[in-house]
């Protein structure tokens, strides 16, 4: 049976269009597995966690909202220490922006600030009455290098008191926000130490200078949405186990030379009341 040249080239046609159809859908449906099959592969080698991210690009200077933000999940391992866990989220909403955030790029604590104008001087951020303190903590101090701006602080200082034995641990101020975070550096004594910068009234910051020169100071990170008055009472050496350990230890006994006199000497036993003997004479009857 002879076909017509036309309808042969038509069939053709028909033909390459159904096979290159099939190749093509063959090979999404294979690329889609290899795909799948990495994802599975990568998020059984890396742990994956959830952190904000820019859902448009952001200018410098715009307000953070939960409109302009989206979660995003990444490599934990990957994670710079400054990301926002979602969570954390009202630390920064209402924020304002210090740098250009593009669309999916996770929003860092470093990123913004509380600061009503950005006018690229630091002085800018600091509310009118207060001032910025930078002092050094110790890696220790400053809970591992962890630090952030944002991040609520109390403070406590360790020093020497007149009239007491030993250190004394107080609380020195509470509820602090840090504006800013410093490098981390090396001292004279091979510790390692990291700035902060508190805003701080007048009155607190002498405060703080105050207690630096007479002490040390220990920064104790606390939770943001934690509005409790911080540590009430100073810490001695004597309390340092009396909630706890207080129990189980006993204040020894004073030695005997230094023990009272009447404590020292016998104690007299009671003397007994005299007895009373009846004496009965029998006669004769």
């Amino acid at each position: 049976m002879n076909l017509n040249p036309k309808r042969s080239l038509m069939i053709i046609a028909v033909v390459s269009v159904l096979v290159g159809g099939v190749a093509v859908w063959l090979s999404a449906d294979y690329i889609q597995g290899r795909v799948s099959g990495i994802r599975t592969q990568l998020e059984g080698e890396y742990e994956m966690m959830p952190v904000v991210a820019a859902s448009v690009d952001l200018a410098r200077g715009g307000e953070i909202n939960r409109t302009n933000l989206r979660v995003v999940h990444l490599p934990k391992r990957f994670v710079p220490k400054q990301a926002i866990h979602p969570k954390q989220l009202s630390r920064i909403e209402g924020a304002r922006l210090v740098v250009d955030v593009a669309a999916n790029q996770p929003v860092l604590t470093n990123f913004v600030t509380r600061g009503a104008v950005l006018t690229g001087s630091f002085s800018s951020q600091i509310t009118d009455g207060m001032r910025a303190v930078t002092f050094p903590v110790d890696m220790v101090s400053s809970v591992g290098g962890l630090l952030n701006p944002g991040d609520k602080i109390d403070l406590l200082a360790t020093m020497r008191m007149q009239n007491q034995e030993g250190l004394v641990t107080l609380p020195l101020l509470d509820n602090l926000e840090i504006l800013a975070v410093g490098e981390v550096f090396q001292g004279e004594n091979d510790r390692r130490y990291q700035h902060i910068t508190l805003e701080l009234s007048p009155t607190d910051s002498a405060r703080l200078l105050q207690a630096r020169q007479e002490g040390s100071l220990t920064a104790v990170l606390r939770s943001p949405e934690d509005q409790n008055p911080g540590f009430a009472k100073a810490m001695t050496m004597e309390g340092l186990f009396s909630d706890s350990f207080g129990r189980y230890f006993k204040p020894p006994s004073p030695p005997a030379s230094k023990l009272p006199l009447q404590e020292m000497m016998p104690q007299r036993l009671p003397i007994a009341p005299p007895r009373v003997i009846d004496v009965i004479i029998g006669g004769r009857g």
